[in-house]
């Protein structure tokens, strides 16, 4: 599982390499994610980094790279500093190994062709678009798809991806793209499952999400939707859909229990201030959780913990 995700990492870093220096323009990538979607995430890093938060966290990052002197590092900051939105979208219903990743912002970049083909990249076209691909193993491709916009993933997902861009394709039903849409301009971190929760479980590794999502009171959710807003204070909200009231309710008992104690131990009092204006309740079918966190007590709770780190000790000398 490292090791794909390491690839998977390397491959969507030369991706933005490949792109040049993009224009900030607003590509509809809603438009490129196909029909049998069953989960969307959606990472609004422009608006993460305005806020006090986000900064806070990206130059503590900054800082260790700095301080490790590490090249790859350095590319790897470089490409996250030109990213507005990454899209991820992964279908339902058992289909392993799929996955689309779309990269929107604004990226400077030098001579990089050279780079994919050192990893091994073979280049190809697909509508009119350039596509650098590795087929062994793990088919991945990646693509820029306009000046703004770097289309990543399994190499099926890619052309779907690019026939969709091009007017080949079929994308999501219409009420889907609304209710997207509404859940990306209120989050800057989100999700929205499309699909019940046990067709996404068929396709998840049981050494990470299988096993738990094999629960009744999980089987029983119907669509999942809503993230986190960065600000003067850290908004959560989500919303649950479930098949019936008498799931909602338990959703809501059994997720209070957790939080019960999971903040219950003394290593975990901490966290339990930051919880004081937790909504967490049954409407109907539909379980809502909502939270607001003043950002200067999640600041100091990053720092403290950073504080406590210690250096790892350095080798000894050989003598």
């Amino acid at each position: 599982m490292t090791n794909r995700l390491t690839r998977l990492l390397k491959y969507s870093i030369c991706a933005v390499l490949l792109a040049g220096t993009a224009l900030a323009a607003d590509s509809d990538s809603l438009g490129l994610i196909a029909s049998d979607t069953g989960v969307v995430i959606g990472i609004n890093l422009e608006q993460i980094r305005a806020s006090k938060f986000g900064q806070t966290i990206f130059a503590q990052v900054e800082a260790q790279a700095n301080a490790n002197n590490d090249p790859t590092a350095a590319i790897a900051l470089n490409f996250v500093h030109g990213i507005r939105e990454v899209l991820v979208a992964a279908p339902s219903g058992g289909q392993k190994g799929r996955a689309l990743i779309l990269v929107a912002g604004k990226f400077d970049a030098a001579p990089l062709v050279g780079i994919a083909k050192m990893v091994g990249l073979t280049e190809s076209t697909v509508q009119g678009v350039t596509v650098y691909s590795k087929e062994q193993d793990q088919p991945f491709s990646v693509a820029l798809a306009d000046p703004a916009l770097i289309v990543a993933g399994d190499s099926p997902s890619v052309k779907a991806a690019l026939a969709s861009r091009a007017g080949a394709g079929k994308g999501l039903d219409p009420a889907v793209a609304a209710k997207l849409r509404a859940v990306r301009a209120s989050h800057h971190f989100w999700i929205l499952t499309t699909t019940p929760l046990s067709d996404l479980a068929k396709s998840a590794p049981p050494e990470a999400f299988g096993g738990a999502l094999q629960g009744d009171a999980l089987k029983s959710i119907q669509q999942i939707s809503g993230g986190l807003t960065f600000g003067p204070k850290l908004l959560v909200s989500f919303e649950v859909v479930t098949l019936t009231e008498k799931d909602a309710t338990g959703l809501v008992d059994g997720l209070k229990m957790l939080i019960g104690l999971a903040t219950s131990g003394d290593s975990a009092k901490q966290f339990a201030p930051l919880l004081q204006t937790l909504d967490l309740r049954a409407d109907g079918n539909i379980m809502k959780l909502s939270l607001a966190i003043p950002e200067e007590d999640l600041i100091k709770l990053v720092q403290s913990g950073t504080q406590g780190k210690k250096e790892p000790a350095a080798p000894p000398k050989s003598q």
